[in-house]
């Protein structure tokens, strides 16, 4: 239990982990309280609780992803919650058009075709019409107290995965922890069709046992057989497409029209899949299916019937060095820029393109990116100070800019295109009539009280250039002194002289005469160490975002360092717990070879 909590949480999907042992947990509540026992309470309250401790050693196992994540949970976009609150968290959910999908298959449509009411899907929540009789089949278990507890966790999750769609969504984000921190609750949903695989499981059991043979199963069948007529009865006459068409935002239900044909051969082919199981299932109960006939008909054929709705959500792609991330004219061209750089791309590469071939990016996609980038570049996904104009760029280092279409950009000149990148894009090249400093001195600064109006200052273009004073937020340790005027740009100049992931080296020249700041084109967080002329420094997030360094007059060197102390802190307790669930595997294993083997009287004496 241990390793698979460890397993879990360095996936890593935190979110995904998090509703997997609420889940997890109600089930074993289940099987400590949820039967009637003989057994006294306080052997299963210590089972319950050398549970609880699996989950705590799964924990310290997973500490090295847990304790740096929590430690930049204060620095990330949600430090605060979700951006736009319970909206935000509730992004995602399963609305109600998603509903029908459970039982047809393809209902809001494929990628390509969708219709629905979230932003994109790129996934099914279809259940199988086949799965969801058998379900209904199982829960007339005779295990009526297992029955309810698997009704009811299904229930708590289908209702967190429909988020904003129900009131009961406020409830759970107002009570549960971190959940405002998160959104796309309708993630849970594969709780939901765990517990409806389980009831399938039951319903397939209760046709194994051969319940109510010769009567009220066989009944079942006739009833599956009723239902599929019907449902390829409403599919053939247009009415799940007309439900799809009432369902649609308004800006998408010429989509929901288009996709009408496909509703209506979908929901006769999932008719026809629960007909076969119908058969299938009456002929094994009335003993003209052989048993062997029976185990291999069945999953075969719900298997193909989550198959046939599924397969439209798989990609297949090339390998990297034949795909997307294959070399190309640009990439070279970049590849042979020195370090350290950045690439400003404006929608020619998807994402993390650059990124992959080693070539530093201003934007794309990173899951745990800094609040305080963000808000310097403009705010997430508009960027309006990055994109509105030049201004930042030299701040950043944008020595290239990539475009899709050719333009004047002030400072820059082209030096390639158009040309046809591996993404099969069109492709423009500039770069900087200027190599942009990555690292500056700078002689002054100063603190701003409120932090929010540093980004808009530094992209107003009546501020004279990023070398004469750096803004320090309020939260600084340091209190520089007051500012008489506007200093003149130093006359120590500051050069990169070894750049590695979590490693550089900053030599400046000459050195300066006064107190100055160096500020390096990186993004600040705290596990950066600095030291001065071989002397520990001080790291500050200068500029809102970046790396900033005070250094005393005469100073000639910098070296920076990466170290994550949480990280650090995290292997060790990965170790120490991970030697507990070692010793779990081996301390009964020795017992048991010491005890030798038992008498053949006390085999079994507890009584079988």
């Amino acid at each position: 239990l241990s390793v698979a909590v460890a397993l879990c949480l360095l996936s890593p999907h935190v979110q995904a982990t998090y509703y997997l042992l609420i889940a997890a947990a109600l089930f074993a509540l289940y099987l400590t309280f949820g039967e009637p026992s003989t057994e006294h309470l306080q052997p299963r309250l210590i089972r319950l609780g050398v549970t609880l401790v699996a989950v705590i050693v799964g924990f310290g196992i997973g500490a090295p992803q847990i304790l740096p994540f929590l430690e930049y949970i204060p620095h990330s976009p949600r430090a605060a919650g979700y951006s736009v609150g319970y909206a935000g968290s509730t992004s995602y959910g399963i609305p109600w058009d998603h509903v029908p999908e459970f039982f047809l298959g393809g209902f809001t449509g494929a990628p390509e075709a969708y219709w629905g009411s979230n932003p994109l899907k790129h996934h099914s929540e279809y259940l199988g019409l086949p799965v969801v009789a058998l379900a209904i089949l199982g829960f007339g278990d005779r295990r009526r107290r297992l029955v309810w507890w698997l009704g009811g966790i299904g229930v708590l999750f289908l209702l967190i995965a429909l988020g904003g769609a129900t009131p009961f969504y406020h409830l759970w984000w107002a009570v549960m922890p971190m959940v405002k921190k998160t959104r796309a609750p309708g993630m849970v949903f594969f709780v939901v069709a765990f517990c409806v695989s389980m009831f399938a499981a039951l319903g397939v059991s209760r046709l194994e046992r051969g319940e109510g043979e010769g009567g009220a199963q066989p009944r079942v069948a006739r009833i599956w057989l009723i239902a599929a007529g019907v449902v390829a009865l409403l599919g053939a006459i247009g009415v799940f497409g007309q439900m799809a068409v009432s369902l649609a935002p308004s800006e998408r239900v010429g989509a929901a029209i288009r996709h009408g044909s496909a509703i209506r051969m979908s929901a006769i082919i999932g008719a026809l899949f629960l007909a076969a199981v119908a058969v299938l299932v009456w002929g094994r109960l009335r003993g003209r299916v052989p048993a062997f006939a029976f185990a291999i008909g069945l999953p075969l054929l719900v298997g193909l019937d989550l198959w046939r709705d599924g397969r439209g959500f798989w990609t297949y792609s090339a390998p990297p060095s034949r795909g997307l991330y294959q070399d190309d004219a640009v990439i070279t061209r970049l590849k042979a820029a020195p370090l350290p750089m950045r690439v400003l791309d404006v929608g020619v590469y998807p994402q993390n393109v650059l990124m992959a071939h080693g070539i530093p990016q201003v934007l794309g996609y990173q899951g745990n990116e800094l609040r305080y980038y963000d808000d310097l570049l403009g705010g997430r996904n508009d960027w309006r100070y990055l994109l509105s104009s030049t201004r930042l760029w030299p701040l950043l280092a944008v020595r290239f800019v990539l475009i899709p279409d050719s333009t004047a950009l002030p400072g820059y000149h082209l030096v390639q295109g158009p040309v046809t990148t591996a993404a099969g894009s069109r492709a423009f090249l500039y770069e900087a009539d200027t190599i942009p400093p990555y690292a500056r001195v700078i002689p002054a600064a100063v603190k701003v009280p409120n932090d929010s109006v540093i980004p808009p200052t530094l992209a107003d273009p009546r501020l004279p250039g990023y070398d004469r004073v750096v803004l320090l937020p309020s939260n600084a340790p340091i209190n520089p002194p007051t500012l008489q005027g506007l200093p003149a740009p130093s006359l120590s100049k500051a050069r990169v002289t070894a750049w590695d992931a979590g490693k550089m080296t900053v030599e400046l020249d000459p050195a300066p005469r006064d107190s100055s700041y160096v500020m390096i084109a990186e993004n600040w967080y705290l596990d950066w160490r600095a030291s001065v002329d071989g002397h520990p420094g001080m790291v500050l997030r200068g500029d809102n975002s970046l790396l900033t360094i005070p250094v005393a007059p005469g100073a000639r060197k910098i070296e920076l360092s990466y170290h994550s102390r949480t990280y650090t802190r995290g292997k060790v307790m990965a170790f120490v717990t991970l030697l507990i669930v070692l010793a779990g595997f081996a301390v009964p294993l020795v017992a048991t070879r010491r005890r030798g083997p038992a008498a053949p009287g006390e085999r079994g004496s507890a009584g079988g």
